[in-house]
């Protein structure tokens, strides 16, 4: 992890590097570990985001070994809990990017919530998965 200082911000080179991929502008992410503290959303994008309680399907949390955070993987009997962080600018996600590093990349998914659930719905969301930790489990 890397903690973001004012002149650490990726710029424009680094930010295509991590973002290529993410072609919509789903501006949503599920988080379950570290980024779960407003502290440190704070710290990274300078305000605190809209955050909902979130429920990812199919997958379970687990630890990374040698590492302080966790990472999540398929499992279709399990589920994660977290929170679904709403409204993040483009450039608030390429933060959060370089923040999670390329030990970690973002992917589709879609997030339950009791109260979307109940409207029959679920969001767009993403979430970051674990490189290792993936090709580990």
């Amino acid at each position: 992890m890397i903690i973001l200082q004012q002149n650490n911000v990726p710029n424009a080179f680094q930010r295509n590097r991590f973002t290529a991929h993410m072609s919509d502008s789903c501006g949503n992410v599920f988080v379950y570990g570290t980024l779960m503290s407003s502290m440190v959303f704070g710290a990274l994008i300078s305000r605190t985001p809209k955050c909902f309680p979130g429920l990812l399907y199919g997958f379970r949390r687990h630890a990374i070994e040698g590492r302080p955070y966790p990472g999540i993987t398929e499992d279709d009997n399990s589920s994660v809990s977290g929170l679904l962080v709403t409204g993040l600018s483009g450039e608030e996600l390429d933060v959060l990017d370089f923040f999670e590093d390329e030990e970690y990349e973002r992917r589709k998914v879609q997030v339950h919530n009791a109260a979307f659930v109940s409207m029959g719905m679920q969001m767009k969301s993403r979430y970051y998965r674990h490189r290792a930790a993936a090709a580990d489990v």
